[in-house]
């Protein structure tokens, strides 16, 4: 069956949302790997992977590995989300994700993260 217009534009925005994400997640993985080690961001990042999918299972899709993320497979079966669902998901890993370095670190790490990207903001 062939494609509207219409679902091929909402095709390219979902993809262009999970793209964003990935990008962002990345970044955050450059910047804490350094302190925690790829072994200790791929047990955590697991860790919440398995929380968040109590509410949006398609983020069961990530793999995690010693090299971080990888969005291969999400990027395949993302077609029947709903673009809003993929970015309340994406939304709800990343909250997890910093709630446990806030648990684990008291703030430390989180804190440190904020501060840097504020100084970056304010440097441009």
């Amino acid at each position: 069956m062939k494609k509207t217009r219409e679902e091929s534009i909402a095709e390219a925005k979902k993809e262009e949302v999970v793209e964003i994400y990935e990008e962002l997640l990345k970044k955050i993985w450059d910047r804490i790997v350094f302190t925690l080690g790829a072994v200790t961001m791929a047990a955590l990042l697991r860790r919440v992977i398995k929380k968040t999918v109590v509410s949006f299972s398609f983020i069961e899709e990530l793999t995690v590995s010693n090299d971080g993320l990888n969005f291969s497979r999400l990027k395949e079966k993302i077609g029947i989300r709903d673009k809003k669902m993929i970015r309340n998901g994406f939304e709800e890993l990343i909250l997890n994700f910093f709630d446990l370095l806030a648990e684990l670190t008291g703030d430390t790490i989180v804190d440190k993260l904020f501060k840097k990207e504020m100084l970056e903001e304010v440097k441009k």
